[in-house]
């Protein structure tokens, strides 16, 4: 008798949101010089997928009253560039920013600067499947990259199950940035969730595949 199975990949659609990316919903950070000057900065988003811009709101006012026509320079803590706006009638400014890392930014007006506001940058990670069958046991194969490029960091598969999402298999990026993870699937029918994660550090967020549900029929053949 030989063993046949069926295998099924579902690719889900992930919204960069949730409990990790969703939009920011606490008060503006603000900085005050004396009591009634007032310069804020909000980014829409906590946390962005590398590549993304987010966008970074605030309000400009000073006597208690807003300054229109303002020059606001939205930038990172700590460095004199980044993107220069002009706040409107109403002492309000938007500006769009593409951070590549981990970091505080800061909004600043002549003397006047917001207080500091992390915003955080998830590694882009990719993710194909596939499958085949070794030593009468099916395999299947993870493969992807991840951008930023960080070679040799380490790469987990993840399982979801009912305690929450739980590690199967692990593996590392290679010189470019690319890996291979191979996890032999457990005997018999069933049907799995699964993603693959770099975990989060010093500069980056975590980094999160799309997750994928895959289907095994096991049958006899």
């Amino acid at each position: 008798m030989v063993r046949r199975a069926l295998v099924i990949v579902l690719f889900t659609a992930l919204v960069l949101g949730g409990a990790a990316h969703g939009p920011v919903r606490d008060a503006h950070a603000a900085a005050r010089l004396g009591t009634t000057d007032q310069l804020t900065i909000l980014p829409d988003l906590r946390t962005v997928r590398f590549g993304k811009a987010v966008t970074v709101r605030g309000l400009l006012t000073r006597g208690g009253a807003p300054v229109g026509g303002a020059p606001v320079l939205v930038h990172r803590l700590g460095t004199t560039t980044g993107t220069a706006v002009v706040t409107d009638a109403q002492g309000r400014y938007t500006a769009a920013v593409r951070p590549r890392s981990n970091a505080r930014w800061v909004a600043s007006f002549g003397d006047l600067e917001s207080k500091a506001t992390l915003i955080r940058v998830a590694p882009r990670v990719t993710l194909s499947l596939s499958h085949r069958k070794k030593a009468k046991r099916l395999v299947e194969y993870f493969r992807g990259s991840v951008a930023p490029r960080h070679a040799g960091s380490s790469m987990k598969v993840q399982r979801w199950t009912r305690s929450g999402w739980r590690a199967v298999a692990s593996g590392r990026l290679d010189a470019r940035s690319r890996y291979t993870i191979a996890w032999v699937l457990p005997r018999g029918s069933a049907t799995y969730r699964l993603r693959v994660i770099l975990p989060a550090h010093e500069d980056h967020a975590r980094g999160t595949s799309l997750p994928v549900t895959l289907q095994v029929v096991a049958g006899r053949g």
